[in-house]
């Protein structure tokens, strides 16, 4: 019998992803047409925040927008995301840290 993967499914409502904006390092003064929505994976890629796998079939936030007027695609993690949904604070902080050093971001 084959094993059953569970998929990471969104915990809030779809507009809580859509109407936050995640941490840009001040990159506000150079963003142009940012724009941000919930999705589904198509395919594996990592988180840019902390580096963690999202899987095909994940949920995860999708950010768009040009920088010096050339496009700019990223994915964030949906723990990265409900983090700064919440609030980030010192345990999220943690958290962000152990998923970098599992991930070898950092």
């Amino acid at each position: 019998m084959g094993t059953v993967q569970i998929n990471r499914q969104a915990k809030y409502k779809s507009e809580e992803y859509t109407d936050l904006e995640m941490p840009s390092d001040d990159m506000d003064d150079y963003l142009e047409n940012y724009h941000s929505k919930l999705v589904k994976a198509r395919k594996e890629t990592k988180c840019h925040y902390c580096g963690t796998t999202i899987k095909a079939g994940d949920q995860a936030l999708s950010e768009k927008c040009f920088i010096d007027g050339k496009p700019y695609y990223i994915h964030d993690c949906l723990d990265c995301v409900e983090d700064v949904i919440k609030g980030w604070d010192d345990e999220a902080q943690t958290r962000w840290e152990q998923r970098a050093k599992e991930s070898g971001y950092i």
